[in-house]
């Protein structure tokens, strides 16, 4: 489902950020900058890896539709 730019920034900051070289100011940037030019979504995935892979590849193979 499609995601706000606000959700997305609060869901990647806190594992982003914290893998992130240098300095926490750029890495805000880099997610803003990122959600900014990038269509959002939330994924709803199972517990099975062989699931998950085959969800977000035709989810990409469909462009996003």
């Amino acid at each position: 489902m499609p995601l706000s730019r606000k959700d997305a920034m609060i869901a990647l900051a806190p594992s982003g950020i914290a893998q992130m070289p240098g300095e926490r100011e750029g890495g805000f940037r880099f997610f803003s900058d990122l959600t900014r030019l990038l269509p959002c979504y939330r994924l709803a995935l199972g517990t099975r890896p062989e699931e998950i892979a085959a969800t977000v590849s035709g989810f990409l193979a469909r462009g996003s539709a």
